[in-house]
């Protein structure tokens, strides 16, 4: 039955998942970018996605880097298995589209990202700095980060672990 394999019930396979949120009256825009740059690999005999794209549709969130926050959200998944050829390219491919063409898009900073240091600008600079002085208030021994979060996605001074160009666009 599709339900038991598609959440997972009884088996999780190891895949590469990227999300990228967008405004609600971009969903239509945004899945036919996803279905013409999987037609457009396709064409060239490569199939890098080769488990699921899926959308779900969500309220505002008030969550300081959600990515639904502010605004009622589109999050859209492309799911493939891990180690499948050619993911890093498509990837990349996507989520430049994606900066390019879709206005406010939100790749998803916990879930597979090509370009960690874009993601702070297509947040509120304000929630940003929030969350980012909260991290530190609450967790100031970074336990809950990672080498990829620190100095990738947050950009964190590695002796202070404030930012480590907070004025950047």
């Amino acid at each position: 039955e599709a339900s038991v394999e598609f959440h997972y019930q009884t088996a999780y396979p190891k895949i590469w998942d990227m999300s990228i949120a967008v405004p609600t009256e971009h969903t239509k825009q945004s899945w036919e970018l996803i279905m013409d740059l999987v037609d457009e690999y396709r064409s060239r005999g490569k199939f890098p996605v080769n488990f699921v794209a899926h959308a779900r549709y969500i309220n505002a969130s008030t969550g300081l880097i959600c990515p639904a926050v502010g605004r009622r959200t589109t999050p859209i998944e492309v799911v493939t298995g891990w180690l499948t050829p050619g993911v890093d390219q498509f990837y990349g491919d996507l989520e430049t589209q994606f900066y390019d063409r879709i206005p406010e898009s939100r790749p998803h900073w916990g879930k597979f990202i090509t370009r960690p240091e874009r993601i702070k600008d297509q947040y509120p600079p304000a929630n940003w700095q929030k969350f980012l002085d909260l991290r530190k208030n609450f967790d100031p021994q970074r336990v809950f980060l990672n080498r990829f979060l620190e100095h990738q996605v947050f950009q964190l001074d590695p002796l202070t672990g404030s930012p480590t160009n907070p004025a950047a666009p």
